[in-house]
């Protein structure tokens, strides 16, 4: 049957269980470690020694972008085109954030235009050139 898995017990009852094919950009958490070609620290922003990096997934079954951005929670709509996606409806819990930042976190994100992942290291580049470096989290 390809790439399914069934499990039968005693009684015959079975259950059967269908393999995922995850992309690349799936199969991990990846967080914020440089805007454009400066390293990023989420402390030097907000000044809040516990306050954790900014971190994003992805999730094309639910056609999805989700994460931390520094401040808040958010979700973010997303159409996967191969080496680029576009974006929709973006969704934040209400907490204030730190002046500027979810501008140019937001923008970035949200104007994507390619992305590279190259030994651990995903790189999302808007169509202005502008980028977000994430490393991987295991």
């Amino acid at each position: 049957m390809g790439d399914t898995l069934k499990l039968q017990n005693s009684n015959n009852k079975s259950m059967i269980f269908l393999r995922l094919h995850l992309h690349k950009l799936e199969l991990n958490r990846w967080e914020l470690t440089k805007v454009n070609d400066t390293i990023f620290d989420i402390k030097k922003v907000n000044g809040v020694e516990n306050e954790s990096q900014p971190t994003i997934m992805f999730n094309f079954e639910k056609g999805r972008i989700g994460g931390w951005n520094g401040c808040n929670n958010f979700g973010m709509a997303i159409d996967f085109k191969g080496d680029y996606y576009t974006s929709g409806l973006y969704q934040s819990d209400s907490r204030g954030c730190y002046k500027g930042w979810l501008e140019k976190f937001n923008g970035i994100l949200a104007d994507n235009k390619s992305y590279q992942i190259e030994e651990g290291i995903l790189t999302l580049t808007s169509s202005k050139g502008k980028t977000l470096t994430f490393k991987k989290v295991e």
